[in-house]
C-alpha cells in the first residue's frame, strides 16, 4: 500500500514524463525555468471502468519573455513524451500550457 490508486499513479507518471520532455526541449535548453507545474485530471468511463480522458494543465515560469510567442510549439511538444504517445491511441489527452514571465530579478 502506497497511498495512491492506479489512476493517480498513471497521472503522476504522465506528468513527470511531460515535464521532463518539455524541459529538455531545444527552446528551453538555455532558458532559466523558475518553476514547472503540471496538474492532471482523469475523466473515467463507466463500462468498462477505465480512464477515458486526461486533462493536463502545465505551467512554466520562464526568464525569457521572447518564448511567450512560442507557446503553441511548446504546448505541442508537451505531449511528445513516450508515455503520452503510448496512451494517446486509447485515451483522449487534452493538454494546455501556460507560460508565465518570471518576476524581474531583485538587485
Amino acid at each position: 500500500p502506497i497511498g495512491y490508486n492506479s489512476t493517480e499513479l498513471l497521472l503522476i507518471a504522465l506528468a513527470n514524463c511531460m515535464l521532463g520532455t518539455l524541459l529538455g526541449h531545444d527552446l528551453l535548453r538555455d532558458v532559466e525555468v523558475h518553476s514547472a507545474r503540471a496538474t492532471l485530471d482523469a475523466e473515467m468511463a463507466a463500462d468498462p471502468p477505465r480512464v477515458a480522458t486526461i486533462v493536463a494543465n502545465v505551467e512554466l515560469e520562464i526568464s525569457d519573455p521572447a518564448l511567450l510567442g512560442r507557446r503553441a510549439e511548446l504546448e505541442a511538444a508537451t505531449c511528445g513524451c513516450p508515455m503520452c504517445n503510448s496512451i494517446s491511441a486509447e485515451i483522449h489527452a487534452v493538454v494546455g500550457l501556460r507560460l508565465v514571465p518570471a518576476p524581474a530579478a531583485v538587485r
